[in-house]
């Protein structure tokens, strides 16, 4: 049975995320555009031109990762996968949320440095939210990654502890900022603590995305959300 902490935990979090405080009206993320126009460059500014492009593709390639003949990798080296998109609904709390991108063995410097020891894997997601309810980054911890054929091999959600290298390398986190959006995109990051923990290759197709959110009430409507689960293969591309 999960402790009564981790319940009002949930709670408190899905209360919040409703945008039932001033606090989160505060904190509810909203969208901007901006409109902008060009005009042609002109024969004299051609060379220019090409050359502004080829530097800023440069740095974007440098700020964001690059690419080879293996895929896409970001800045310090980690390689990410695509894997089949995974989709779960949890109409509870209307929300969807697909995963489609996979990072296995994730270099983490700064989280090895202070931790010791563990295996780090990002999980690439989109979550959009229908209902009265928008993200809470207590709902990260509804998300784990787990084997299939055996549950001690595992990792739990450890987003806040690797938040640094993920900015490091120009990985967007889902977290704390995102609090109250209707729709966000990000990572998020796991770890397995210890070798007796760590979970297989990707690429023996053992491993399962874990959705597992705890029942919750609005502490001002009275509102129930009931709890909700799902497990689904993660298969790699």
């Amino acid at each position: 049975m999960r402790s009564t902490v981790k319940v009002l935990s949930a709670v408190a979090a899905l209360a919040m995320a409703a945008g039932l405080s001033a606090c989160d009206e505060q904190d509810i993320a909203q969208s901007s555009s901006d409109g902008a126009t060009a005009s042609s460059p002109t024969k004299e500014d051609s060379g220019s031109t090409a050359s502004s492009d080829s530097t800023s593709s440069k740095d974007s390639k440098s700020s964001k990762g690059s690419e080879d003949k293996d895929g896409e990798t970001t800045k310090s080296g980690s390689k990410i996968q695509e894997i089949k998109p995974v989709t779960f609904k949890d109409e509870q709390i209307s929300l969807t949320q697909t995963c489609d991108k996979a990072i296995e063995d994730y270099a983490a410097p700064k989280f090895k440095q202070s931790s010791g020891s563990g295996t780090v894997y990002l999980l690439h997601c989109t979550l959009e939210f229908s209902g009265d309810i928008g993200y809470s980054s207590t709902l990260s911890d509804s998300t784990s990654l787990q084997d299939k054929g055996d549950s001690s091999l595992k990792a739990d959600e450890y987003g806040s502890l690797l938040e640094d290298d993920m900015k490091d390398d120009g990985l967007k986190v889902l977290g704390s900022d995102d609090r109250g959006s209707r729709k966000v995109e990000g990572w998020f990051a796991f770890a397995s603590v210890g070798e007796t923990t760590k979970l297989k290759p990707f690429s023996e197709g053992t491993t399962t995305i874990v959705y597992d959110r705890e029942d919750g009430e609005s502490s001002q409507t009275g509102k129930q959300y009931p709890a909700y689960s799902d497990t689904q293969d993660l298969v790699l591309k």
